[in-house]
């Protein structure tokens, strides 16, 4: 059973996957800021106050690219609301159809009935049944009309649906 936290995270995955985006782009826009600065010579610069930020925006440079890249990769690895669900729900389902022994035998039992029904729609060797009223004889070496595979293929389907429903 999902705890109150547990089912909080589940539904948020997304905001926080989001909430890691946005501090990597933080990060990054704080190293390009650097990197820009860190171009201008110091030399340049005339005032005591500017060489005092161009020394600070070097402290930010490389813990910003860390950080950046940290961010990336927390977002990357970070699954967002519906792959998370897939990721709790999907093995509590399989292992629940493995424990029912009913729900283990159902592709059985429907292949079993499908083939049943295949057969009672099997065209005998000299007529096939086109409509359901009309019969045409066969000729030699000719196959049955697709129109009518078709049509035998939505019968044993809407009984297979029938039967399922029951």
């Amino acid at each position: 059973m999902l705890s109150m936290f547990a089912m909080y995270l589940l539904v948020k995955c997304t905001a926080i996957q989001l909430l890691f985006q946005i501090l990597c782009s933080i990060a990054f826009g704080i190293f390009a800021c650097s990197i820009v600065i860190s171009f201008l010579r110091a030399d340049d610069v005339s005032d005591i106050k500017a060489k005092e930020i161009y020394k600070e925006h070097r402290i930010f440079t490389w813990p910003s690219f860390v950080l950046g890249i940290v961010f990336l990769l927390l977002y990357f690895a970070m699954p967002n609301t519906k792959e998370m669900a897939v990721i709790y729900v999907t093995p509590k389902v399989v292992n629940s159809v493995m424990a029912n022994e009913q729900i283990q035998k159902l592709p059985d039992n429907l292949l079993s009935l499908a083939n049943a029904w295949i057969e009672e729609f099997k065209p005998d060797t000299n007529a096939v049944k086109v409509d359901g009223t009309k019969t045409a004889k066969k000729s030699e070496g000719k196959s049955i009309p697709d129109s009518t595979k078709q049509k035998i293929a939505d019968r044993v389907i809407d009984r297979v649906v029938e039967e399922v429903t029951k």
